[in-house]
């Protein structure tokens, strides 16, 4: 509302993102092979330069570039079905336009549907942890990772917890001038936010996941 020449909040439909998490039973079922260690350098061949210029480009709120609010529609959106950010990070991570990553084992996207570890946040996590794509470098509260903040850079993975669950994940794409690091993020679409935007509750624990490659 506007009073006094001013504009006034009265209502805010913000969505949480702790809240914008795929559960367990809305995950594609079909078509899901068993998760697979992967194994051996060739499998990592990881082009961060061209993974943030694609997260830049498709997370939906880039104010800066025409186009800025699309998704990529070679790829469903799971926004509808509680969250699209793990969707979103995968295809940063694999898509031969963005990091080149190769998929394998339950870490895939076919026929038009990506499998339980691409669009689930916790299942996502735990295989890009598992294959040896993602190695952890931190994880726990806010105060204990902070430290270690500066050990990753654009290109790398932060995943979101809260009461035992991964509920988010993002890319850091940027770093700010006080060496902040910046995410994009989908559910909500985020671009160039800090780390931490909106997760400051004493219940998060962060896991900071370095990409190999």
């Amino acid at each position: 509302i506007k009073r006094d020449d001013k504009w006034y909040v009265t209502v805010d439909w913000y969505s949480d993102p702790l809240e914008d998490t795929i559960p367990d039973e809305r995950m594609p079922q079909a078509d899901t092979p068993q998760e697979e260690t992967v194994s051996g350098g060739s499998w990592f061949k990881y082009d961060r330069a061209k993974a943030i210029e694609y997260a830049d480009k498709y997370c939906g709120a880039n104010y800066i570039i025409e186009d800025g609010y699309k998704y990529n529609k070679k790829y469903r959106s799971y926004a509808d079905m509680g969250g699209d950010c793990a969707n979103f990070v995968s295809q940063v991570l694999s898509d031969k336009s963005a990091g080149g990553i190769r998929t394998s084992g339950g870490w895939q996207y076919s026929k038009g549907k990506g499998s339980a570890s691409w669009v689930n946040a916790g299942k996502f996590t735990y295989n890009l942890l598992y294959s040896g794509r993602g190695k952890l470098v931190s994880k726990g509260k806010y105060e204990k990772v902070v430290n270690y903040i500066g050990k990753v850079s654009p290109g790398d993975i932060i995943a979101y917890q809260k009461k035992g669950d991964i509920v988010h994940v993002s890319i850091i794409t940027a770093v700010d001038s006080m060496g902040v690091p910046l995410v994009d993020s989908h559910t909500n679409d985020r671009y160039h936010v800090p780390w931490d935007l909106g997760w400051n509750s004493s219940g998060v624990t962060f896991w900071l996941i370095k990409i190999n490659g």
